[in-house]
């Protein structure tokens, strides 16, 4: 989803606990980074990695996001359970409730360059999604970098626009824009469609937040649950 028409730095961070043996951690944590600069030299990408000592990795990254300014955190998502289950005190807990940047958490089981399609809904009150701009461009971006096709899905009447909005938006990739009348129909025709080769993107909304609703928790859990094998991620606004 890097825009190379923009400039912008990528901080891969490890958060090394603050205990007795810190010397020894932060050791483990370079050489960690250091498969990162090899990757990255490898792709000619520009990265600046860094060993963040902390109390626990969650609190590591919401200190580092804040000093470096990110405008987008992104972590691993956990295979064992799907991010809404809320389990009190894990990292992607704590970093919805109070990580002040975009986050993009990421379950990635196959090769990114096998992706046929990226498929995404768009709930409701997608529309009114305070980064809802930068979540169209980085789905036609990440689209057109992996060559794959991008389906959205849209509930008719409620749009606000957005079909206009991702028709027009750059770059350009292999588009379908379904739509349905409720919700409901959205979420059928989406579960539906999904095929092991797709890459799922879920435009996700924090409990804190204006226009949360049961509804996208209730799918991410669905999607987590019958697609084990597929890419997934999952978008959730500053």
């Amino acid at each position: 989803i890097r825009d190379r028409g923009k400039h912008g730095k990528i901080y891969p961070v490890t958060i090394v606990n603050d205990i007795d043996n810190t010397d020894e951690a932060v050791a483990r944590g370079e050489k960690l980074l250091a498969s990162c600069l090899t990757e990255s030299a490898a792709a000619e990408i520009e990265v600046t990695p860094s060993v963040k000592v902390d109390l626990n990795p969650s609190d590591g990254l919401i200190r580092a996001a804040k000093e470096l300014r990110a405008t987008l955190v992104m972590a691993e998502w956990s295979r064992k359970r799907p991010l809404s289950s809320r389990f009190f005190g894990t990292v992607s807990e704590k970093l919805i409730a109070s990580c002040a940047s975009r986050l993009l958490f990421c379950r990635l089981v196959r090769p990114l360059n096998i992706t046929r399609r990226v498929l995404a809904p768009f709930p409701v009150s997608a529309g009114r999604r305070t980064d809802l701009s930068t979540l169209i461009h980085n789905l036609k971006q990440l689209s057109h970098q992996i060559g794959a096709g991008l389906r959205v899905y849209l509930v008719s009447g409620e749009t606000n626009g957005l079909h206009q909005r991702i028709t027009a938006a750059r770059p350009t990739c292999p588009l379908e824009i379904i739509e349905a009348e409720t919700w409901n129909e959205i979420q059928t025709l989406f579960l539906a469609d999904i095929s092991p080769h797709d890459l799922i993107l879920l435009p996700e909304e924090r409990r804190s937040g204006l226009f949360w609703t049961p509804a996208m928790d209730k799918l991410q859990e669905t999607v987590f649950a019958r697609f084990p094998e597929n890419n997934l991620l999952s978008v959730y606004p500053p």
